[in-house]
């Protein structure tokens, strides 16, 4: 895609939106994780409100993203992705009533879903700002983590917070890349 003079501030604003945007994603995802490490595997009752807040978060980030980045209407596979986290968020609510196997279960179809959609996005913006080498393995590994829930889900032994705060270190590793790939993308482009 070629860039014109006239389009500059405009894609320079759109990326230094996604840089904030990955770190931002980072900085929620780490928090997260130490909240669930810590107190979430103590406590049955913040474990619960963490559980259902991770999808939330992720429904409320794609859409305050897509909204930045031209609305829910120029970026489907967002609008999915919200409507998709906010279905988890509520399907965890009522996986709680009944098990940490279901509630597994349910996070291992969302991360398949979310993972398989954040992989379409990151293909989409790879045309327009490239460095989302990384946004689209964190896409394929969710969507194979998935997979990996749904298995656990099924044993016998029941699943705890920690199985969902690995995925979501992970995730939050590749937000960081991304974040400092595009900053070291952003120099070198300034310093050529």
């Amino acid at each position: 895609m070629t860039v014109h003079s006239g389009d500059l501030p405009r894609a320079s604003g759109e990326e230094q939106w996604l840089k904030l945007y990955y770190f931002a994603r980072t900085a929620f995802s780490a928090a997260w994780v130490a909240a669930a490490f810590t107190v979430g595997q103590h406590s049955l009752a913040i474990a619960a409100v963490l559980l259902v807040a991770y999808p939330a978060w992720d429904a409320l980030a794609n859409f305050v993203d897509a909204s930045r980045s031209g609305g829910l209407g120029r970026n489907r596979t967002q609008a999915i992705n919200v409507l998709a986290s906010l279905a988890t968020a509520l399907a965890v609510v009522l996986a709680l009533t009944m098990s940490m196997n279901w509630v597994l279960g349910v996070f291992g179809i969302w991360a398949i879903l979310s993972g398989l959609l954040q992989l379409g996005t990151a293909v989409r913006r790879w045309k327009r700002f490239g460095a989302q080498w990384a946004m689209i393995l964190s896409g394929g590994q969710s969507a194979l983590a998935g997979s990996f829930f749904i298995i656990q889900a099924r044993m016998p032994m029941p699943p705890s917070i920690t199985n969902v705060a690995g995925y979501a270190a992970v995730g939050a590793f590749y937000f960081l890349v991304s974040a400092v790939w595009l900053s070291v993308s952003q120099s070198r482009r300034k310093a050529a």
